[in-house]
Order: C-alpha cells, then sequence, then structure tokens
C-alpha cells in the first residue's frame, strides 16, 4: 500500500461494499445518491495537469482494456451459463452473443462497464477544458457547467446512449470537483472541518429525501441538487473513511477492497448480468448473501494475484538463467 492514499482506498472499498449490496437488493437511495459520484470525484482528485494525448493513452490503458476484459468474461459466462446451467440450445446462445456484442461495440451493454467508459470519456473531455481554460477561470467554469448541463439534457432525451456519451458529459462536473478540491486544498482545510461536514450532511439528507441521483439510470430528481447531494454524500463518506481505516481488521480490508476495486467490479457485474445469486446461492437475506458474495470475490481475487506472481516469477527466472 506505499504511496497510496490510504483514507480514499478505504473510501472506495466502502463504497464497493454498498454497490454490492445494492445489487443483490436495492435498498433505496442512500446509495445510488453517492456511490458511482464518489468515483469520479475521487478520480478528478487525482488528476494530472498533463498533455492531452498522455491522458488518453493513460486512461485507455487502465479504463478501455478493463472495459474490454470485463464485456469479454462476462460475455463468456453468460453463455456457459445458458448452456451447462439454464440447457439453452446453441443458436439461442448464439443470437444472445451477437446482441451482446453490438451492444459492447455500441457502448451501451454490461451494466457496471458503462462506468469505466463514462469516467475514460469524461476524463479526456476534462482534460481538453482544463488545457484551454486552466488560466480563464470563468471560462473554465462555463465549460465545465455548459458540458455537465448538456450530458444531463442528453440523458433526459434520448433512450439509447451510444458509449454512455451523456454520462462522459454529466460526470465532467464530479472530475472537476475532484481535482478542484485537492488544487484548492489548503483554503478548504482553512473551513473548520465540522461546518463542511454539517453543510454536506444536510444537502445529503436532502437529496436522498428527494430520491435524488442514480446516474446509472440517468434518474436526476430535483436536479441540481441530486449533484450537490452526490457532492456532499462523497464528502461525508470520505470524512467517514478516515475513521473506518484505522479500524482493526476491518479497516485493512476495506483499505484493499479499494485498491483492488475493477476485480470486484467485474465479479459483481458477472453476477449482476449473468448469474441468479439469490438463486444459486438459495440464501434470502441479503446480508448473509453479501457476506458470502464478498468471500468468494475476496478468494477469487487473491488466488488472480498469486497466479499472476507466479507468472512473473517464472517469466523472471526464465530471463536471470538465460
Amino acid at each position: 500500500m506505499k504511496n497510496r492514499n490510504l483514507t480514499v482506498d478505504c473510501a472506495k472499498g466502502f463504497t464497493i461494499i454498498l454497490m454490492l449490496l445494492d445489487h443483490i437488493e436495492a435498498v433505496g437511495y442512500t446509495i445510488t445518491s453517492f456511490h458511482m459520484p464518489l468515483f469520479f470525484i475521487l478520480s478528478g482528485y487525482f488528476f494530472k495537469e498533463e498533455a492531452i494525448w498522455v491522458v488518453i493513452k493513460k486512461k485507455a490503458k487502465g479504463l478501455l482494456v478493463p472495459y474490454v476484459e470485463i464485456s469479454f468474461v462476462t460475455c463468456l459466462f453468460e453463455v456457459l451459463h445458458k448452456k451447462y446451467y439454464l440447457g439453452i440450445d446453441n443458436e439461442e446462445i448464439i443470437i444472445g452473443v451477437k446482441d451482446r456484442v453490438l451492444h459492447f461495440l455500441m457502448g451501451n451493454d454490461f451494466s457496471l462497464a458503462w462506468f469505466l467508459l463514462a469516467l475514460f470519456g469524461g476524463s479526456v473531455i476534462y482534460a481538453v477544458i482544463w488545457r484551454i481554460s486552466s488560466n480563464k477561470k470563468l471560462i473554465y467554469i462555463l465549460l465545465v457547467l455548459s458540458v455537465s448541463v448538456a450530458g444531463y439534457l442528453l440523458g433526459n432525451e434520448f433512450e439509447q446512449k451510444v458509449y454512455q456519451c451523456d454520462l462522459m458529459l454529466f460526470c465532467v462536473l464530479f472530475i472537476a470537483t475532484g481535482h478542484m478540491f485537492k488544487k484548492y486544498s489548503e483554503q478548504i482545510n482553512k473551513i473548520p472541518s465540522y461546518v463542511i461536514l454539517l453543510v454536506s450532511l444536510v444537502v445529503w439528507i436532502l437529496g436522498i429525501e428527494m430520491h435524488g441521483l442514480t446516474m446509472a439510470l440517468r434518474i436526476y430528481n430535483m436536479y441540481p441538487l441530486c449533484v450537490f447531494a452526490a457532492i456532499a454524500g462523497t464528502y461525508c463518506v470520505v470524512k467517514l473513511s478516515s475513521y473506518m481505516k484505522c479500524i482493526p481488521y476491518y479497516g485493512k480490508y476495506l483499505i484493499w477492497l479499494g485498491a483492488n476495486t475493477l476485480p470486484f467490479m467485474c465479479l459483481g457485474n458477472i453476477t449482476k448480468n449473468v448469474l441468479d445469486w439469490n438463486s444459486i446461492t438459495n440464501i434470502n437475506n441479503r446480508y448473509i448473501s453479501l457476506i458470502i458474495q464478498l468471500l468468494v470475490f475476496s478468494i477469487i481475487v487473491l488466488c488472480q494475484k498469486a497466479i499472476k506472481k507466479l507468472f512473473m516469477y517464472i517469466k523472471d527466472k526464465g530471463k536471470s538463467e538465460k
């Protein structure tokens, strides 16, 4: 965990658990009000003011490659599930695969994978905005707001969102929020933390009560209050995580989860799109189901890491013997 922000990892780990819980059984608007915006905001917090082509290259490797991998693995599991668990004939499976591939190429399938496309596009768009207006505050603010509002309007206007283009635009405001929070952290820290926390709690609760934001479904109740509530909720969870990370064992587990966000998203994507978790486990209690799911996912991720280390060891050993 060297050189990592443990509070951020803890916040991401805690949010991944909430995401999995919400996908087992929807538990209300508290989770959806902030859980995906949090990842966009934290991405903005670590935004580096680099050349646009550098941002594209890094984000393509870190987001588009996992998008392809997650989509492929999900499709593979879906085929195996249909053939060997449901007993569906090959012709129907082939039709399903063709449909999946078409939606994959258009960027509008595989529920959780939308986040990767949206974050890639949003990061590139924000990098362009920052490059052309970093020294012009008014233009910067107008561009960020205009792009985000355009995403909101597109999300409400069109049913099919090719390549998640509306969310790419909408999330720019969240990325900008994270970046500005980091950039002006010294000035923000001069404000008593309890004041920011109190205001954030009030705004977040208002957003939840108004059944605010669910990004994947394009639910923007009481816009723009739902946006402010998402930002406020993120602040509250990150603040809470600064304490949770100190809890023995539990804190370390959350930090480990946060450092392995993508594998857990991939596994969550499979169980949401392919497997009926409740029917397989025959468990009706969502919390017990969540614990078992976390245990199974953790074992899979640990095995994957062990195999990766083994291959690296064999590769390095082969090089040293030459």
